[in-house]
């Protein structure tokens, strides 16, 4: 899993990453819906306060915005 995931960010160019108003855009998105988590939450009982989390897919929500091949689970994005 590791390995997939490294090899994803490594092949990223700057162009992958989204404009600062579409970032904003979905986040006001996420943190309107009713999966939206303020701490972002492990091994069902540590968080990480001030993490945002999609309920979910369980994915930070800081990463989740900032690609654009990312989707949102719900396709609200």
């Amino acid at each position: 899993m590791l390995g997939k995931l490294f090899g994803i960010i490594k092949n990223l160019e700057y162009s992958d990453i989204l404009s600062t108003k579409e970032k904003e855009k979905r986040l006001y998105i996420c943190g309107c819906c009713v999966y939206f988590r303020k701490d972002f939450k492990y091994f069902f009982f540590l968080k990480k306060k001030g993490i945002s989390q999609c309920g979910i897919c369980k994915c930070s929500i800081n990463d989740k915005i900032l690609f654009k091949g990312e989707k949102c689970p719900k396709n609200k994005w």
